[in-house]
């Protein structure tokens, strides 16, 4: 497997939608939906935090975080990645979409990228998302997609599992 830290951090790219490095930069952008372990930052100076927290992360080898991006405009429109250690050639991925960018597709776009990296260049041979069983924007992409329904967690969240094809 091929694991974070990469020599050149990846940049993924479609007609449609940029995966890039977070910047300092970006904070103003995403502060509304910057969490970091289910907790939402509340001014610029903690999401600058959480920000240096995502890049430890992706220093020591445990997650990959990027800024999602129109194509054309360059537009912040949103955050995804790969949390939490990839143990067992497994990957866990979680998405947010800017409120005004919700139900237009860009997450598909944007989770079908990571899916591609995940599994072939980083060599993963499962990837999985959990999503809470209220969001059912978020399970209607992982379905579209064709994750399949894993498991309930205690706290009712949904685990939902895609598996490399071989």
């Amino acid at each position: 497997m091929h694991l974070p830290p990469f020599d050149q951090y990846p940049i993924l790219t479609d007609n449609l939608i940029i995966l890039r490095p977070p910047r300092m930069a970006d904070i103003p952008a995403i502060l509304e939906i910057c969490f970091y372990d289910g907790k939402a930052a509340e001014t610029q100076e903690e999401a600058k935090e959480i920000l240096q927290k995502i890049n430890q992360d992706y220093e020591k080898g445990n997650s990959i975080h990027w800024v999602i991006s129109d194509f054309i405009l360059h537009q912040t429109i949103g955050t995804c990645g790969f949390y939490r250690g990839f143990d067992n050639e497994t990957g866990e991925i979680g998405y947010v979409l800017l409120p005004e960018f919700r139900g237009h597709g860009w997450m598909t776009y944007a989770v079908q990228l990571m899916i591609r990296f995940g599994f072939y260049d980083m060599g993963l041979k499962r990837i999985i998302a959990m999503t809470s069983a209220e969001n059912l924007k978020s399970q209607k992409v992982l379905e579209r997609i064709g994750f399949t329904l894993k498991d309930t967690t205690e706290d009712g969240n949904l685990e939902f599992e895609l598996l490399k094809k071989h």
